[in-house]
């Protein structure tokens, strides 16, 4: 709770980042077109590129704004709100898993996470959210035995921003290793998140939500990960590959490896369904500043010493470059800039630990003794 109040203080005291403005902008939208309709309003300083959910979200925001509250706080503060569930799941599943130790040094981790006060709490995105919704629906299947509700929270994860769709094939191919029931059970969950809330926009604005949510490609200046070093070895005419015809691949291979880890090993869900975030963060060829929070308590249930250097380096890298952003401290509203020389360096670190904790998680995965799998009575076949 020290840490929500901090993030609190952050979110009252500033205004944000440039994506405040985009807020604003999809607000206006979502105002005049409705959370449906706002796929086929033109916005000329913004794309809108979020999933069928944010658009209910907003009418939300819009609504509580009409009634005093300033909407950059209220994106900012359910942001914030996510990050103490999140903590406490990661705890949750780890504390079955590895040493109690490790696993409130993971807890605390992510409640005291550098990258999540200046995310959540300053930078203004939706990404925590549907990251916890993603450690939700993880301890849902694994630890609750509840596949309906799993199938439910992950859909929802997809439905804020389609990043977590990674993680679909995990819990599928673990249901369909555990028994028919659970299967059917994560399926309709799953099945009717989509029927709810992508049906409709698909029917009336297919065209848009294929080009600006499904092929979205993110910032693609070269400054993270292999597009970094793609830009370093080849050039432009490498980073072209990577950001276009490999981007399906870098997809496909984030969300069918951990699926077949899971079929082999379907006692390492947990671990499968981090492995899928964390390595479509360290693969994915774009890069936007927000995007840590995906490799934040997932790197945690694959590696905790690994995942607490790259909370303590990635917040740092994120504290430099923010600091930048908005002239120096104290911060009130910072705008986007490429990365300099040295806070590349520091990102390519930050990536390199990242790569180490999934380098550590899958042997974890492939070498520990396999554990039964737990399936009630109510949910067998």
């Amino acid at each position: 709770m020290l840490f929500l109040a901090l993030n609190v203080v952050v979110m009252t005291s500033t205004f944000g980042t440039n994506d405040i403005l985009h807020w604003q902008d999809f607000l206006a939208g979502v105002r005049s077109a409705g959370p449906i309709g706002v796929y086929g309003v033109h916005f000329p300083r913004s794309l809108y590129n979020h999933a069928p959910l944010t658009g209910y979200f907003l009418v939300v925001v819009n609504w509580l704004s009409d009634r005093g509250v300033p909407f950059n706080d209220t994106i900012r503060l359910t942001s914030s709100l996510s990050d103490v569930p999140a903590a406490l799941l990661v705890f949750e599943l780890l504390r079955k898993r590895v040493p109690l130790r490790a696993a409130t040094i993971a807890g605390f981790g992510v409640a005291a996470s550098p990258i999540l006060v200046i995310i959540a709490g300053f930078h203004g995105n939706t990404d925590p959210i549907f990251m916890m919704l993603v450690v939700l629906a993880l301890w849902l299947l694994a630890d609750r035995q509840a596949p309906l509700a799993a199938g439910i929270v992950l859909g929802l994860a997809v439905s804020i921003k389609v990043v977590p769709i990674v993680v679909v094939p995990v819990l599928i191919g673990y249901a369909l290793r555990t028994s028919r029931r659970v299967t059917i059970l994560l399926l309709a969950g799953l099945g009717s998140v989509f029927v709810l809330l992508w049906v409709p926009v698909l029917v009336t604005h297919f065209g848009a939500i294929r080009q600006n949510v499904l092929g979205y490609p993110g910032g693609l200046t070269p400054q993270w990960g292999l597009s970094s070093a793609a830009n370093f070895v080849g050039g432009k005419s490498l980073v072209d590959v990577l950001t276009g015809p490999a981007r399906l691949l870098i997809v496909a291979l984030c969300a069918l490896v951990p699926a077949w880890l899971v079929w082999r090993r379907p006692d390492q869900v947990v671990s499968a369904g981090a492995l899928s975030m964390v390595a479509f963060l360290a693969l994915i060829p774009s890069f936007g500043t927000q995007y840590l929070t995906w490799g934040l308590a997932t790197a945690y249930l694959l590696d905790v010493w690994f995942a607490t250097v790259y909370n303590v380096l990635g917040g740092v890298l994120l504290f430099v470059v923010y600091d930048r952003w908005a002239g120096g401290l104290p911060w009130d509203r910072a705008y986007y800039h490429d990365f300099t020389t040295s806070e590349k360096q520091l990102a390519v670190l930050v990536w390199v630990v990242l790569l180490g904790a999934i380098v550590f998680g899958v042997r974890r995965m492939t070498t520990r003794r396999a554990l039964p799998v737990s399936v009630p009575a109510a949910v067998q076949a």
